[in-house]
Formats: C-alpha cells, sequence, structure tokens
C-alpha cells in the first residue's frame, strides 16, 4: 500500500516525529520528488531560523495574560 504525504508530515519527520517505518517511507517520497525536496529544504531552513529567534515574551504580554487570566477566574466564581 502507497501512503499519501503531505506538507504535515514533512513537519513530521522533520521533528522526529514519525515511526522508523514511516521515516523511511517519507525519505523515499521526499527523495524521488524534487518539489517535495525543495519543499523540505525550505523548512529545514524556516526550522533552522526558528533557533534564532527570541523566545522570550514581552513583560507587558505577561501582565496582559496575567490580568486576563485573573479576569476569568472572577467571572467563574
Amino acid at each position: 500500500m502507497q501512503q499519501s504525504f503531505t506538507q504535515n508530515d514533512l513537519v513530521r519527520f522533520l521533528y522526529g516525529e514519525m515511526d522508523v517505518q514511516e521515516s523511511i517511507d517519507c525519505m523515499e517520497w521526499i527523495s524521488g520528488n524534487h518539489e517535495v525536496l525543495q519543499e523540505f529544504e525550505l523548512l529545514a531552513e524556516s526550522k533552522a531560523m526558528l533557533g534564532h529567534c527570541r523566545m522570550q515574551p514581552e513583560v507587558s504580554s505577561l501582565h496582559k495574560v496575567i490580568a486576563f487570566s485573573e479576569r476569568e477566574a472572577f467571572k467563574a466564581h
């Protein structure tokens, strides 16, 4: 049975979220299709760039989230 893969599957493969057989099948799909290979390379570059992003929210954003949470907790009681 031939499996059909999606862009979501490329992301799953990139992040190691597939079992061994699914990974093998996906690698064959990637290597057998030039357009898919280009898409995979673009996703891999994007993933690498994410490592350079700032992953800490602004203090003002944290205050807004906390204030929202407090309002919602108050409404529940």
